[in-house]
């Protein structure tokens, strides 16, 4: 009866629940699965990206990443975020969320470059996100991160057009040619990170933007290596530029390509359109009076070209086509030049962090440390002022006098402890200015930060400047430091943290204004003559010259302050190592937070200038401030603050009559 009771009531109330579970489900997914596509056609707003170079990028570099936003509704204002929490080495963490904020016209599409360090795209979320808080899109990163390879960037809309450099190296590694469409080349010349060459042909220079022509412009001058192929379609902003001069189309003969490369020439003419070369430029291969191939200096890179096309069947064909690039790219190295490092690399710009260790260890002892002293204090001076209590016939003394004499010193020490504390904010900063010598400088900078206060600190940057927030890698930040790329600047917030916590600010960029260190310099029947002006915005000290092993010791300059150079050779200091004779010249890079700078310069393997030519080397200093090393923009007291930046520029020394010892 028992049995009968619950099968036919309890088992027909388990059926009933479960029926109702099952339909109550049922509704539950069948109301997502409806809501979700409602909303998104709703919105209609979709975001794509494209990571480095056709999905290659180098991880110890800034990447370029091309975003697509197609907005179907009204204008709105929005914001591009990404949030990263990463390991950089050094025992820091990049915390923080990238902020760029973007205006989606109605129903337009919209293309936006933004830069991520490589250590932290594969895997990054951006989000598309209203003022209003209302994310309406968001899509994750993913590329290919290079190993030991040297990538090449080849301008083009067609892989085809990049197969000529299949089978090359640079002498060390692999190449590895990637195709980059003139829409997602780089604007900016930090974009470029990772790039051991650029490769174009002079029509396709010409449809660059301005922006991306100044791009590539301006990185060169930094150290890259352009390479430029054939001379058809040569724009006029490009003449004075390239090294072989445009001219008539005619067939000649490649014996010079096989004399180049020390191979076998191709079999067959070579289509080639030249007319000489430039005044500035060197030629490499040519076939009569006709250049093949001629190279130029500009800043501390160069520019390469061919006057023939390397698509021809001549060149496919022919078995010694990887050893013509080959050779191109191992010629053009110039090691310890170029202002282009690995800004990522945990042993060069990131090594900048031990600039920490100036920061004065100013630290309140907790309340801890000081009850144990208090402890022993009252094991120690309980005893003697008890005896000396006890010997007066006042030993019923010895209750008050002990606890209050302790609560006393150890007060006393505390406050003490408090006064001599910092009252403000510590910064310790310290960069390196990379001059050209036509107003550009390439910046890579680090800032160390304690203070005694928990609230935010805020930081103006050029706009553009690659910033990172840094914190210790057992910091407990919630991730609430903003980098904020705006039209006018790159704003910098770091979140409330503990007191005392020290935190970094990283920032890189290519500046302009940053003026020069004007040279005109000849050597002459043994003497170094000429005039030497700083047309820098900055105080420079201890400015010397290093040119074929001997140093020349220029003193401190003012802005715009002119000094005449007058100096027989043989009275000049030789070295067997710059750094080394520097340091003995200039003592502020060799303490307190100059060691930094010693460290990054050694790592980097900077070379004092080319001791078998014209190419010298001018080093200074200077206490002053760089734009990418801000003082804090908000109120807030400072209690330190010590700067110390390495400036680099590269100069000629014209030998008149034979060199310095005729």
């Amino acid at each position: 009866m028992v049995y009968q009771f619950w099968k036919q009531n309890v088992g027909f109330w388990r059926h009933k629940v479960l029926v109702s579970f099952l339909l109550f489900f049922a509704v539950v997914i069948t109301t997502f699965s409806v809501r979700i596509p409602v909303a998104l056609a709703a919105n209609g707003t979709s975001l794509s990206a494209s990571v480095g170079f056709s999905g290659y990028f180098a991880e110890d570099d800034w990447v370029p990443v091309t975003l697509r936003i197609s907005h179907q509704g009204p204008a709105e204002s929005a914001v591009l975020k990404v949030s990263i929490n990463q390991s950089m080495g050094n025992n820091t963490n990049a915390i923080g969320t990238f902020q760029w904020p973007i205006e989606l016209p109605a129903n337009q599409n919209v293309i936006k470059q933004i830069s991520l360090p490589g250590d932290v795209v594969n895997g990054a979320e951006v989000d598309l996100v209203l003022y209003n808080g209302n994310r309406i899109a968001s899509t994750f990163l993913s590329g290919n991160a290079l190993g030991h390879v040297a990538l090449v960037s080849v301008i083009s809309d067609s892989l085809q057009t990049a197969a000529y450099w299949t089978g090359s190296s640079d002498g060390v590694n692999p190449v590895q040619p990637v195709v980059v469409s003139l829409s997602t080349f780089p604007e900016t010349a930090g974009a470029l990170g990772g790039i051991r060459a650029v490769a174009a042909s002079p029509d396709l220079l010409a449809k660059l933007s301005q922006a991306q022509t100044e791009a590539l412009i301006t990185w060169v001058q930094l150290g890259g290596l352009l390479v430029v192929t054939g001379t058809h379609g040569t724009a006029s902003d490009w003449r004075g530029i390239l090294p072989i001069k445009p001219g008539k189309e005619e067939k000649v003969s490649a014996d010079g390509l096989g004399a180049f490369t020390n191979t076998i020439p191709p079999s067959g003419n070579l289509t080639v359109a030249a007319n000489g070369i430039s005044r500035s430029a060197e030629e490499w291969a040519s076939e009569g009076n006709t250049p093949l191939i001629a190279s130029r200096l500009l800043g501390r890179g160069e520019i390469w070209q061919t006057s023939f096309s390397p698509n021809e069947g001549t060149l496919l064909a022919w078995s010694g086509n990887p050893a013509l690039w080959t050779t191109i790219l191992r010629n053009s190295t110039l090691p310890g030049q170029s202002a282009l490092v690995k800004p990522l690399s945990p042993n060069g710009v990131l090594s900048l962090t031990s600039v920490r260790d100036a920061l004065s260890p100013m630290r309140v002892p907790s309340l801890k440390f000081w009850a144990m002293v208090f402890l022993l204090y009252l094991l120690v001076i309980g005893p003697l002022l008890f005896t000396w209590l006890r010997k007066s016939g006042r030993a019923a003394w010895a209750w008050f006098f002990l606890p209050s004499i302790a609560l006393v010193v150890t007060v006393g020490m505390y406050t003490f402890g408090l006064a001599i504390r910092p009252p403000g904010l510590l910064n310790e900063a310290v960069g390196v200015l990379e001059l050209t010598g036509n107003g550009i400088g390439q910046a890579y900078s680090m800032q160390a930060l304690m203070s005694p206060f928990r609230n935010q600190m805020t930081f103006a940057l050029p706009p553009g400047t690659f910033a990172l927030t840094l914190e210790p890698s057992n910091s407990t930040n919630l991730n609430t430091n903003l980098i904020t790329h705006e039209a006018n600047h790159t704003l910098v917030s770091f979140g409330t943290s503990p007191r005392w916590s020290v935190r970094y600010l990283y920032a890189v960029d290519t500046l302009s204004k940053q003026g020069s260190l004007s040279c005109t310099l000849s050597s002459s029947f043994g003497l170094l003559l000429g005039a030497v002006t700083n047309n820098t915005p900055y105080p420079l000290h201890d400015v010397a010259l290093f040119w074929q092993g001997r140093l020349y010791n220029l003193g401190n300059f003012s802005p715009g302050q002119t000094k005449s150079v007058d100096r027989a050779v043989e009275s000049a200091q030789n070295y067997s190592n710059w750094l080394f004779a520097y340091s003995n010249y200039n003592h502020t890079i060799t303490h307190s937070i100059g060691r930094s700078l010693i460290q990054f310069v050694s790592s980097e393997n900077w070379t004092d200038d080319d001791s078998s030519g014209n190419m010298a080397m001018l080093i200074a200093s200077t206490s002053a401030r760089i734009p990418t090393l801000p003082m804090v923009s908000n109120r807030q007291k400072v209690a330190s603050a010590e700067t110390l930046v390495l400036i680099r520029q590269y100069t000629t020394v014209s030998t008149d009559s034979g060199g310095p010892f005729v």
